[in-house]
């Protein structure tokens, strides 16, 4: 069975990554634009862009699914940040997709402390 990342929002940023994930064999690409998550498979992942307007409504109900890592990006400061607390440097896409990579399996738990740029 692949992996569910649950794209959130309507950006140029998460059409883009819609692409490109969709490209990876076992890697099932869900998005919404919307709260409802009730008829949605519950995602290993989800990502956000930090600079969509709309998405800052969204982020409470989006962190309380309960072990689903919420990854921010922000393309103004290349950096993605697992919303708990740990943030992380991201030049290329190849970055990028390690971290995600990383992020699904490790399936963190960071303490609100935690910090790494």
């Amino acid at each position: 069975m692949g992996k569910h990342i649950l794209l959130y929002g309507k950006s140029v940023l998460i059409a883009g990554l819609a692409s490109s994930l969709a490209t990876i064999p076992d890697l099932e690409i869900i998005r919404s634009e919307n709260l409802d998550f009730s008829e949605l498979t519950i995602p290993d992942l989800i990502l956000v862009d930090l600079c969509d307007a709309e998405t800052a409504h969204a982020l409470p109900k989006l962190c309380a699914l309960p072990g689903v890592p919420l990854v921010g990006i922000d393309p103004t400061a290349s950096t993605m940040t697992v919303l708990s607390g740990e943030s992380h440097s991201a030049q290329s896409a190849q970055e990028l997709m390690a971290f995600l990579s990383e992020v699904m399996q490790q399936n963190p738990k960071p303490s609100p402390t935690s910090k790494v740029t």
